[in-house]
Formats: C-alpha cells, sequence, structure tokens
C-alpha cells in the first residue's frame, strides 16, 4: 500500500552519492518526490581538563567541534541510556565478548536483520515446544501433532524466501517424530511450568568509583519447579555438542563468542538467583538440543556452575560498562 524510500544525494562529509539505479525503475504516475534540505549538526565543545581558576582555558586546552566527536559522543551517550533503562542480556554480552562492533550495532542501535534460515528454524522449534508445555497433554501422539501444527504455522508467516522457508519447514517436519519420541520424558516432568518466562533483576557495577546500575534480563524456554529445585531449560535445534564445546574449551570454537552457551546459562543462574520468590533454591541449567542424532536421541545436558564460573559473568558484565562510559567500546 505504502512505502518511503530515502536515497541521499551527500555523505555527511559532503561526499556526492547515487541512488540505486532500480528506483528509476518505478512507474512515475505512483510515486510522489518529496526533497529534504541538508540539516547541518549543531557541534559539541569538550574542554580539557585544565581550566584556571577564573574558569578560563589555557593555551593548552582546545574547544573541539568536530562532526566525529558529535557522532562518538552520541552514540555513546546512547549505549549509556540503553544498559540503564532497557539494561543488557546474554545475547547482547556474547555480541560484546565477540565484537564490540557487533555489540553496538545489534544490541545498542538494534539495526534490523534479515531474517535467516537458522534463526527462523530455531524461532519455529521454540514456539512449537512452548505450546506443548503449556498443552494439557504431553504425550508422544499428541507433542507430535503440537509440534507438527505449530512448525508449520510458524514457517506459513516466516519472511525467509520460498525456497529456504520450503527447506526449513521440511527439516523440522522430517525431525518432529523423532523429537517427540526424545522428549516424551522430558515433557513428563511435574511441577509449576514457566515457559518463555521473562526473568529481570539488577547488576551492581561500578565505573571511576561511582556506582553503575543495569538491569540484566533474559526469557527462559523453559522452567520446571517441582518445589524443591528449579530446573531451567534452553532448547538449541542444533545436534548436540562435547562439554568441551559448549565451554569453548574445543580448538576450534566455531562461530560466535567462545563458550556462548555455557555463559547463556550461567547468567540465567545469576538472573534467578536474584529474583526473590526463587533465592537460595537449587538452580539447575540444562541445554536441550532438539536435533534429532543418528540414534534419534535429544540429549539434555547439565554443566556444573562453580562460583569462579560465576564470578566470571559477572567481571565480562563490568567490562561491558567499563567499555561504553570509557568509550574504549567505539575503538
Amino acid at each position: 500500500r505504502h512505502v518511503t524510500i530515502l536515497t541521499p544525494s551527500q555523505e555527511s562529509n559532503g561526499r556526492a552519492l547515487s541512488p540505486l539505479r532500480f528506483i528509476e525503475d518505478f512507474d512515475d504516475a505512483h510515486v510522489s518526490h518529496v526533497s529534504l534540505p541538508r540539516l547541518e549538526a549543531a557541534p559539541a565543545i569538550s574542554i580539557d581538563e585544565n581550566i584556571t581558576d577564573d574558569g578560563s582555558v589555557t593555551d593548552q586546552d582546545k574547544l573541539i567541534g568536530s562532526e566525529d566527536m558529535v557522532r562518538r559522543s552520541s552514540v555513546i551517550d546512547y549505549a549509556k541510556c540503553v544498559l540503564v533503562d532497557n539494561g543488557l542480556s546474554v545475547t547482547a554480552l556474547n555480541h560484546f565478548i565477540e565484537s564490540p562492533h557487533q555489540f553496538l550495532l545489534q544490541s545498542i542501535l538494534k539495526l534490523p536483520q534479515a531474517p535467516s534460515a537458522a534463526a527462523e528454524k530455531g524461532s519455529a522449534m521454540h514456539e512449537a515446544i512452548s505450546r506443548i508445555w503449556i498443552s494439557g497433554k504431553r504425550v508422544g501422539s499428541t507433542i507430535e501433532e503440537t509440534l507438527s501444527t505449530a512448525i508449520t504455522e510458524y514457517m506459513d508467516r516466516s519472511f525467509l524466501p520460498l525456497s529456504e522457508k520450503v527447506r526449513v519447514k521440511d527439516d523440522l517436519l522430517h525431525d518432529a517424530p523423532a523429537v517427540a519420541r526424545a522428549l516424551e520424558p522430558h515433557f513428563a516432568a511435574t511441577g509449576a511450568i514457566y515457559t518463555e518466562h521473562w526473568v529481570r533483576t539488577f547488576f551492581d557495577g561500578t565505573y571511576g568509583g561511582q556506582p553503575i546500575r543495569i538491569p540484566i534480563h533474559g526469557k527462559l524456554d523453559a522452567v520446571v519447579d517441582n518445589g524443591s529445585e528449579l530446573s531451567v531449560y534452553d532448547y538449541k535445534t542444533r545436534q548436540a555438542m562435547s562439554l568441551n564445546a559448549i565451554k569453548g574449551e574445543t580448538k576450534s570454537p566455531g562461530r560466535g563468542a567462545p563458550g556462548a552457551y555455557f555463559r547463556q546459562l550461567v547468567f540465567y543462574r545469576i538472573l534467578l538467583e536474584g529474583e526473590p520468590r526463587w533465592r537460595g533454591r537449587k538452580i539447575t541449567p540444562a541445554l536441550v538440543f532438539v536435533s534429532p542424532d543418528d540414534k534419534g536421541r535429544c540429549p539434555i545436558i547439565s554443566l556444573p556452575i562453580t562460583e569462579a564460573d560465576i564470578d566470571k559473568v559477572k567481571k565480562e558484565i563490568q567490562s561491558v560498562i567499563d567499555a561504553v562510559w570509557s568509550g574504549e567500546v567505539l575503538k
């Protein structure tokens, strides 16, 4: 019904730009053109610390009003606001550890990402598993039926290209019977069930001797509270990994931040320990691999989490605060 396309004629530094040539292919009868004037950004002013008693600036001090400084200062201020107001997820923490540049683009500025086959595959399976937990009937045939229905409905509305959509849907539906058989005992768990459950608490950090408090949060795939123990499950739409691979201790850790999956489990434990109603309870986070192996198994792997593991992740969260408040995240 309507689309707006922005075609800047200049970069901020004045360099001329040409619009994408395909824009000329639009039928002019259905196009209205609006020209926007160039606006100059107001320069920021920075003064060095050497200021005389009367408030004047010494000869060594400089007033800096460069465009680059405006841009950098704005990004840092915005990043601080995002962390203080919205907080930090384990996904954002993993982005930072992998690449501060990626952290800024995806976790702070939240630039839109085109859907990928791998991400849509995981989202479809997560939605299906959530429906199983919510369902009152969690036995083999019902599990398979719920999986198939939810996967089909999700993939039918996916924005993947048709060829990728069909391939992902076929792969998931092919695995659904094996997943249902392998995880039937898992879904037979009793107790209070929380699925797609948001947990939010606070991390108390510091910078320059001043306290910095930011929220930390996460959406937990499934939490089962049996009264004496809290079992936390995170579902991965891939085949099982070794313990060393999960912890990022293999020679070829693969793509992403090393130990991202284990860091996720530790992060979730930190979150739940900060939740008042579950404070002091035994918390057991586990990964569930829902792509069956050659024997039709979907392993559930729980790794012991030590105080040293928790301290390490807390130091990593603090490193995000240090990088943002110091501006080092832009370097």
